[in-house]
């Protein structure tokens, strides 16, 4: 449909009776931890602002809790039904029946996990071909290979080049039960994100600043929180950047991408550092040509980001973030 569904009379039953995926203008408040997120420069962000953007009907309904205001500019209607909560509360019993160190455990876990990811994915099926190097050119030059669209190995006087093949199907899927199962998390998360002070908070995870209610705590029931973890000491320079001390004195560090331990005086320095600390580290890559896995020492440059969230400094210290302004109406 185009327009705003709850504004017929006609149709309007449609939009409360029924789960949908509409396109919003949305106006979001500024709060302390945004509940909604938007592709700002190709990376997720949750801000206040004005902007459009697609999101799933339950989502949209559970932010106007929050002072989200939208105007629906079309959509999709589906029906919906309870189709995996008995593999789901199958899988799971045999998950906690088990040993941490079975396969049972690792395979049910992963069976869980990977469920939701696997409507999601693409469904097309990649193609290989072996081309000359002077005919790859050639076909770019004329239009038919784009080269943003395809990857390419070298081997020597040909491009082993790899695109997906639009026209053979592999897994089938459903888009829209991913976004449903995703978005039904990041409700479940919004009950809590504004109700306590968020040092940081990820894909299924937050470190606040007191224990959450216990109806909300339970490591073996799906759709609770567990308890990981107490923190005397932390820090926090971006997404899956951060180190702790624990109440038990034990000490710990996480950086993506890079795959050894630092120490946690590294991440306090950059509080206050201007520019970027290097690391060394080890990348493989793959010379298919040589049927080779070469390891390279490499730099991993390690610097507080703004990319998600403002910075705030006093005194030239890192000592907090606020969420960013998005101002976006075009899609």
């Amino acid at each position: 449909f185009i327009g705003d569904i709850k504004n017929n009379v006609e149709y309007k039953n449609l939009y409360e009776n029924n789960l949908g995926v509409y396109k919003v203008l949305v106006n979001a408040p500024d709060i302390a931890n945004p509940i909604l997120s938007k592709r700002v420069n190709n990376t997720t962000v949750y801000g206040y602002g004005e902007w459009i953007a697609w999101y799933f009907s339950e989502e949209i309904k559970n932010a106007e809790k929050y002072g989200y205001k939208f105007q629906i500019l079309g959509g999709y209607i589906f029906e919906s039904r309870n189709i995996f909560s008995n593999y789901i509360d199958k899988i799971n019993k045999i998950k906690v029946e088990s040993d941490k160190s079975s396969p049972m455990y690792t395979i049910s876990k992963l069976l869980m996990n990977s469920l939701y990811g696997r409507m999601g994915m693409q469904p097309y099926l990649e193609s290989h071909q072996f081309i000359t190097k002077s005919d790859f050119n050639k076909e770019v030059k004329e239009g038919s290979i784009k080269p943003s669209e395809v990857d390419k190995e070298d081997f020597n006087t040909h491009w082993l080049i790899t695109k997906p093949n639009k026209s053979k199907f592999g897994m089938q899927g459903n888009v829209a039960i991913s976004l449903a199962i995703s978005a039904y998390s990041r409700i479940i998360m919004s009950e809590v994100l504004n109700k306590n002070k968020i040092y940081y908070t990820d894909t299924d995870s937050i470190i606040t600043d007191q224990p959450l209610p216990e109806n909300l705590v339970d490591s073996k029931k799906l759709g609770l929180w567990k308890l990981e973890n107490k923190y005397i000491h932390a820090i926090f320079l971006g997404p899956k950047v951060y180190g702790a001390i624990n109440t038990s004195g034990e000490s710990y560090t996480k950086v993506k991408g890079y795959n050894s331990q630092i120490e946690l005086s590294v991440l306090e320095n950059l509080l206050s550092a201007e520019g970027a600390t290097k690391l060394k580290t080890e990348k493989w890559r793959k010379v298919m040509k040589d049927s080779q896995v070469q390891i390279r020492a490499t730099v991993y440059s390690l610097t507080p980001t703004d990319e998600k969230r403002d910075l705030i400094r006093s005194n030239g210290v890192i000592t907090s973030t606020k969420s960013k302004f998005i101002q976006d109406l075009e899609l």
